[in-house]
């Protein structure tokens, strides 16, 4: 079975699950799957799409001001690029905890 056709049999049991109205436990337990195998495809089917990369690229205008410009609705960062790494997580964790 290939990944995609894996990807489209769990999918068909994920929408047979919310059309039963069972708790996913009990689901599993009448089909005779694993509670921890259903929701790793869960996760594996409806997990957004991560970037591989943790690098970015950089716009040139970097190199000659230094700042790097975060631009969100609303707000406007101007970060010093050598203070990226320590800034960029408390914009991140304020935006979770705001969201």
């Amino acid at each position: 079975m290939t990944s995609e056709q894996k990807r489209e049999h769990w999918q068909q049991h994920f929408s047979a699950w919310k059309d039963s109205k069972l708790s996913q436990r009990d689901y599993c337990q009448h089909h005779n799957i694993k509670f921890s195998t259903f929701g790793y495809w869960r996760k594996q089917c409806f997990a957004p799409t991560r970037r591989k990369s943790k690098f970015i690229a950089l716009p040139a205008s970097t190199a000659s001001t230094g700042l790097i410009t975060l631009t969100l609705p609303n707000l406007r960062l101007d970060v010093p690029a050598a203070e990226l790494d320590r800034v960029l997580p408390i914009v991140l964790r304020s935006l979770r905890e705001v969201s």
